[in-house]
C-alpha cells in the first residue's frame, strides 16, 4: 500500500531545535508552500534535524508528479547553512517500508566484537532474496580519535586549525597523470593514512634545524566508535538490532523464511558467545493470518454444505455447492491478473461472499427443481429453471454490487486500507453470477435426478424424512404466521418500529472506536528522564523495566527489547520522539487465541509497578492497535503564531481531560530539552584579538564535540578521524573555561577573555502543522470508561471558540479523531451512493417508484441485529463495523427484491391479492431461508473467530451475520404487511380464504 506519504529529512550536526526551525525547516516550507497537490505538511525541528512529514492529497490525478514537485522545491532551497553538509533526504513512504522481520544479537565480550559482527549479518542479509534494505538500531560508526591534551597543546602554543591542518593535508590522494611516451605508467602523489599508527609520526609543527612537534607529543590516539545516542538492551547487555526491509514486489512469507534459513547458515560462522533474538516477525503473522483465513473458509465452506444438506438431497447439495470451490478457484486465477496479492485485507473480501457465491446457485436450483417435480425433462427445466430468474438475480447482484462499489472508491488512508475488500466481492459474486446461470444448469442436466429410490428402511431415507417433515412444519407455521400479518398489518408495522426505536437507543450507550483495542499483542512501555541524561544513563535506569516484565510468563511472551534515544510504534508513527532521555521497552506477546489473559489484564497487573521507575518523569504504557497508522485516540493540534501563548492553552487543555473520567496518558509534545549554555564573543576583544564568534564556535565544538580531520574507508564504511579534547577535559563547566584559542598574533587567549556566557532552558523540538507553530495534546482514553469520539467532542464543545479568547490561535483535530473524521465522511457518502445505485436498479426493474422505496425501506431492519449482535458479543462498532453495514444493505435487499418480483408474477397470472402475499412468502420462504443460512454460515466462523482469530476479520463479518439474520426474516415480516396496509388504505379488497 502507497500512503502517498514523503518525509524530507535534513541533517544539520549540533544545531539547536531554534536554529534548526530557523535555518533549515522554515526555508524548505517557504519551497512546499508553492507546490499543489498537498494534503498536509507537518515538521518537527530536533536536534541536529528537521523532519517534515508531507501527506499529498489522495485525491489528486497525479501523485506521482506532486512527489517529483516536492523533490524539485526541496532542490531550489538554497541558503542552507554551510554546516549542512549533504542535501535534504526526499524518501517516498509506503507500506513496503515497514520491517518484515525485526532481530537483534547480544552477548558480544566488546564493543567492537558487537559492531563488527552487526555489520557483518548486515551485509549478509542484504544478500538475501527478496530484501530491498536492512535498517539498523544501535549501529555506531567506527572513529578515530585525536584526543589533545590542552595542557601540552598549551606548552607548544598549537592551536586546533594546527592539528586539523597537519591531519587533512597528510591524508590526501592525488593522481599527477602519466607519462607521454608510447608505453607510459600513471603517476600518484599519496599520503594516504591505512592504520591509526601512521597518525602519531605526523609533524605539527617544525623549525629550521629539523625539530619537530608530532601529534603523538601532544595527543592519545584511540580507536572507537561514536559516542552512543542511541541504544538496544536485550537480555541486560547492549545488541545490535536489524529491520529487514522487503522488496515490493517480494513475498513477505518467502523473504521472511529465506532470512531465517540464512541465519541458521551464519550461526556456524559465528562466535559462540553471539545470540540471537527474533523480536517481530511479520512473516509469521502473515502466514498465520493466511491459516485463519483459511481454515475459517474451509469451515465456512463446511457449514454452508450442511445447511444444503439439511433442505435439498445430497445431490442436489453437491450440484449447488460446487458453485463454490468452482468460483473460489476463478477468484484465486484473478488475484495475480489484477495485481491483488494474498493477504488480510483481500482474503476478507472472499470470506464476506463466501455464503453469497451460492446464493444464486439455491435460487436457481430450487426453480429447476420445481419443474422437474412437474414432469419436466432434465434440459428443458435447467433453461427454463434458470431463464425464468435472469432478472430478479440480476437485479439482486447489480444491488449488492451498487453496495459496495463505492466502498472501493473511498478516500483518506482507510480507503487506501480497504479497497480490496468491495474489489474481491464483486469479482467473486461476478465469476459466481456466470457459475450460476451457464454452469449450473449444464450440471442439472446432466447429473440431476427426478426421483431417488431410497428404502424406506434406510437411515438416509430416515434423515430426509425427519429433515422434510420439520421443515413441511416449519413452512406450515410461518404461512399461519404471515396470515395473520396480512390480516393485522399495523400491528405487525408498529411492532416492527417500536424494536427499531428501541434498537436506536441501545445504539447511544455502545462505544465506536476506528480500530478497537482487540486482538492487541505489540505493546510500548515508554519512559521519559530529565532531559539532561546522558543514552547510558537512560539505559542504566530504565533496565529496572526488565524484572518486572520477566514475571510474564513464557507462553504468554515472545520477546522483550530495550530502545534508548526514540520512542515510536513503526518507521511511519507520526509521534515518533527522538531524545537520549527517551526510551521504551518494546514487548511482542505470543497471539492472544494463544493466551489466556489479554494484553490489557496482563499489563493492569504490571502497570503500576512499571511506572514507579526511579527519577523518570513520565512512564506510559501504549497498546498499539492493529490497523493502518492514525495515531493516538485524543491528538489535538493548537495552532498560531508563539510558542508561549500555545503552552498556556495546551495546560488549560489537558487540565480539562485530567478532569474527564477514563483520559489516560495525557501529555503534549512542547518538551523541555537540556539546559544551553549560550557563548557570545564580546566586540571589543574580538577587535583586539583577532577572534570573532566564527572562530570562537569552531574552538568550542572542536574541544567538545570534535571535529573530523579527515576520513578513510574501509570497505564500504567510512572511518572519521576526529580532534577533541581528552575525556577528562570535556566533563564540566570548568572545562569549558579553560579552552584556549590562538589569536591573530599567533598566541593562545583564554576563551573566558573574549566571551560571556548565560545558561537558557533548550526544548526538545519544535512543531509545526501546515506552516503553523503548533503543540498537540495527546491522550488515550480507557475503552471501559469512555470513548475517543465522546472525548474528542467534548474537547471541541469547550474550545471551539478558542480564537475569541486568543485570536489567531485555533484548535485542530488530527491523530484517530481526524482520520474518524475524514473515513466516516467518505463513509457516508459511499453510503449514500450506494442508496442511490440500489434506489436506481431496483426502480428500473420494477418499473416503479414505490415498490423500490418499500425494499428499501427494510434495510435498517438489518440495522436491529447489528446494534443487538454487537451487544451481545460485547463489541464495540467500528469503521469495519460500519463497512459491514453498507455491504449490508446491498445483501439485505436481494431476499425482498425475490418475494416483491413473486407477489408481482402471482398477482399477473390472477391470483388475488391477499392469497399473492401469502403464496408469495409461503413459496419463497424455503430459498430465502437457505440463502440466508448458507450466507451467515459461509461469515459465522470468521464473525466467531471459530477457526482462528484476528481483530480486522471479526467487525465486518459479525455486522454482516447478525445484519442479514434480523433483515432477510425481517423483511418476510416487513414486505408483505407493507403491501397489506397498503392496499387496506386504497381499500382494494382483501378477501379472506
Amino acid at each position: 500500500m502507497n500512503f502517498r506519504q514523503v518525509r524530507v529529512l535534513t541533517i544539520y550536526p549540533g544545531a539547536s531545535p531554534v536554529d534548526v526551525e530557523k535555518k533549515v525547516t522554515i526555508p524548505i516550507e517557504e519551497k512546499l508552500r508553492e507546490v499543489e497537490g498537498l494534503d498536509s505538511v507537518r515538521s518537527i525541528s530536533r536536534n541536529s534535524e528537521s523532519d517534515i512529514n508531507i501527506k499529498i492529497d489522495l485525491e489528486h490525478n497525479n501523485p506521482d508528479q506532486v512527489v517529483n514537485d516536492i523533490r524539485r522545491a526541496v532542490d531550489r532551497v538554497t541558503s542552507l547553512p554551510s554546516q549542512v553538509k549533504d542535501r535534504p533526504l526526499v524518501i517516498e513512504q509506503k507500506s513496503s517500508n515497514f520491517p518484515v522481520l525485526e532481530l537483534a544479537i547480544y552477548g558480544a565480550s566488546s564493543d567492537k566484537q558487537l559492531q563488527d559482527t552487526g555489520r557483518f549479518l548486515e551485509d549478509e542479509f542484504r544478500k538475501v532474496s527478496g530484501v530491498s534494505r536492512v535498517d539498523t538500531f544501535g549501529k555506531r560508526k567506527e572513529e578515530w580519535r585525536i584526543l589533545v591534551n590542552p595542557e601540552l597543546k598549551s606548552r607548544y602554543t598549537i592551536g586546533f586549525m594546527d592539528v586539523f591542518n597537519a591531519i587533512s593535508k597528510r591524508n590526501v590522494s592525488v593522481p599527477a597523470g602519466s607519462f607521454l611516451r608510447p608505453r607510459t605508467e600513471d603517476v600518484r602523489v599519496t599520503g594516504e593514512i591505512n592504520e591509526i599508527e601512521d597518525l602519531r609520526s605526523i609533524p605539527i609543527r617544525s623549525n629550521e634545524t629539523g625539530n619537530a612537534i608530532l601529534l603523538s607529543q601532544i595527543a592519545n590516539l584511540e580507536p572507537t566508535y561514536e559516542r552512543p545516542r542511541v541504544l538496544a538492551i536485550a537480555e541486560g547487555t547492549e545488541a545490535f538490532d536489524f529491520q529487514i526491509i522487503k522488496k515490493d514486489s517480494a513475498d513477505i512469507i518467502q523473504t521472511v523464511d529465506a532470512v531465517e534459513k540464512r541465519i541458521e547458515e551464519l550461526r556456524k560462522q559465528l562466535p559462540e558467545n553471539i545470540k540471537f533474538i527474533q523480536l517481530n516477525n511479520e512473516g509469521q503473522r502473515a502466514r498465520k493470518r493466511l491459516d485463519v483465513v483459511i481454515n475459517n473458509s474451509l469451515q465456512g465452506l463446511l457449514l454452508v454444505f450442511i445447511v444444503l444438506v439439511v433442505f435439498f438431497s445430497l445431490r442436489d447439495s453437491i450440484l449447488t455447492s460446487l458453485s463454490l470451490p468452482l468460483t473460489l478457484l476463478a477468484a484465486t486465477i484473478v488475484f495475480p491478473i489484477v495485481d491483488v496479492s494474498f493477504n488480510l485485507i483481500s482474503m476478507l473480501g472472499v470470506i464476506i461472499s463466501l455464503g453469497m457465491l451460492v446464493d444464486n446457485s439455491i435460487i436457481i436450483s430450487e426453480n429447476i427443481y420445481k419443474y422437474r417435480s412437474e414432469g419436466w425433462n432434465d434440459k428443458d427445466a435447467a433453461v427454463q429453471g434458470a431463464s425464468e430468474l435472469v432478472v430478479p438475480i440480476i437485479g439482486s447482484y447489480l444491488t449488492t454490487i451498487a453496495a459496495f462499489l463505492p466502498m472501493a472508491f473511498m478516500t483518506g488512508i482507510m480507503g487506501k486500507f480497504i479497497w480490496q475488500i468491495p474489489f474481491m466481492v464483486i469479482v467473486s459474486l461476478t465469476l459466481s453470477l456466470f457459475e450460476s446461470f451457464f454452469l449450473l444448469p449444464v450440471r442439472y442436466s446432466q447429473f440431476a435426478r427426478k426421483t431417488e429410490k431410497r428404502s424406506p428402511n434406510s437411515i438416509r431415507y430416515k434423515v430426509r424424512t425427519i429433515l422434510e417433515n420439520g421443515f413441511l412444519s416449519l413452512k406450515e407455521g410461518f404461512t399461519r404466521f404471515i396470515t395473520k400479518v396480512v390480516n393485522n398489518p399495523w400491528k405487525a408495522l408498529f411492532s416492527i418500529l417500536g424494536v427499531f426505536i428501541g434498537s436506536i437507543f441501545l445504539l447511544k450507550v455502545m462505544n465506536f472506536n476506528l480500530f478497537p483495542k482487540e486482538g492487541i499483542d505489540y505493546i510500548l512501555v515508554k519512559a521519559e528522564f530529565p532531559p539532561d541524561y546522558t543514552a547510558r544513563e537512560t539505559a542504566n535506569k530504565i533496565k529496572y523495566f526488565e524484572p518486572i516484565l520477566s514475571r510474564i510468563p513464557k507462553d504468554e511472551i515472545k520477546s522483550l527489547i530495550l530502545k534508548i534515544g526514540i520512542q515510536q510504534t513503526d518507521p511511519t508513527d507520526p509521534l515518533t520522539r527522538i531524545g537520549e532521555q527517551l526510551g521504551m521497552a518494546q514487548i511482542i506477546l505470543v497471539p492472544e487465541t494463544e493466551r489466556k489473559r489479554t494484553a490489557q489484564q496482563i499489563f493492569g497487573e504490571l502497570e503500576s509497578e512499571l511506572k514507579m521507575l526511579p527519577e523518570a518523569n513520565s512512564v506510559m504504557v501504549d497498546l498499539v492497535v492493529n490497523g493502518p497508522p492514525i495515531g493516538a485516540a485524543v491528538t489535538v493540534a493548537i495552532e498560531g503564531k508563539d510558542y508561549k501563548t500555545l503552552k498556556l492553552i495546551s495546560e488549560d487543555m489537558q487540565s480539562f481531560l485530567r478532569s474527564e473520567p477514563g483520559v489516560i496518558n495525557i501529555t503534549d509534545d512542547y518538551k523541555p530539552g537540556r539546559s544551553e549554555i549560550q557563548i557570545r564573543v564580546k566586540d571589543q576583544a574580538s577587535a583586539i584579538t583577532g577572534i570573532d564568534t566564527e572562530v570562537a564556535a569552531s574552538y568550542v565544538r572542536t574541544a567538545l564535540e570534535g571535529i573530523e580531520a579527515s576520513n578513510i574507508r574501509k570497505g564500504k564504511d567510512e572511518v572519521k578521524i576526529v580532534i577533541q579534547n581528552s575525556d577528562q577535559y570535556r566533563d564540566n563547566v570548568n572545562d569549558l573555561d579553560d579552552i584556549k584559542i590562538s589569536n591573530k598574533f599567533g598566541l593562545l587567549t583564554p576563551i573566558t577573555a573574549v566571551t560571556t556566557k548565560n545558561t537558557v532552558q533548550g526544548i526538545e523540538a519544535l512543531y509545526h502543522n501546515d506552516y503553523e507553530k503548533a503543540i498537540t495534546v495527546l491522550a488515550d482514553v480507557n475503552e471501559a470508561k469512555t470513548s475517543s469520539n465522546l472525548v474528542n467532542q467534548k474537547i471541541l464543545d469547550k474550545y471551539s471558540d478558542i480564537g475569541k479568547k486568543y485570536p489567531g490561535y485555533k484548535i485542530k483535530f488530527r491523530g484517530e479523531q481526524e482520520e474518524t473524521a475524514k473515513s466516516m465522511a467518505s463513509l457516508a457518502k459511499a453510503g449514500f451512493l450506494a442508496m442511490f445505485g440500489i434506489f436506481a436498479i431496483l426502480a428500473i426493474i420494477f418499473n416503479s417508484l414505490k415498490k423500490p422505496i418499500l425494499i428499501i425501506l427494510s434495510i435498517p431492519l438489518g440495522l436491529i441485529g447489528v446494534i443487538f449482535g454487537f451487544l451481545i458479543s460485547g463489541k464495540a462498532l467500528s469503521f469495519l463495523a460500519m463497512i459491514g453495514i453498507i455491504g449490508l444493505a446491498g445483501v439485505i435487499v436481494n431476499a425482498s427484491i425475490v418475494l416483491v418480483d413473486t407477489i408481482q408474477e402471482m398477482q399477473k397470472k390472477g391470483v388475488s391479492l391477499y392469497d399473492s402475499l401469502i403464496q408469495a412468502s409461503s413459496e419463497r420462504f424455503r430459498p430465502i431461508l437457505v440463502t440466508t443460512m448458507t450466507t451467515m454460515a459461509g461469515m459465522i466462523p470468521t464473525a466467531y473467530a471459530i477457526g482462528g482469530s484476528d481483530p480486522l476479520l471479526i467487525p465486518m463479518t459479525l455486522s454482516l451475520a447478525w445484519g442479514l439474520g434480523f433483515g432477510t426474516f425481517g423483511s418476510l415480516i416487513f414486505i408483505p404487511a407493507c403491501f397489506s396496509a397498503y392496499y387496506r388504505m386504497k381499500k382494494r379488497g382483501l378477501t379472506t380464504n
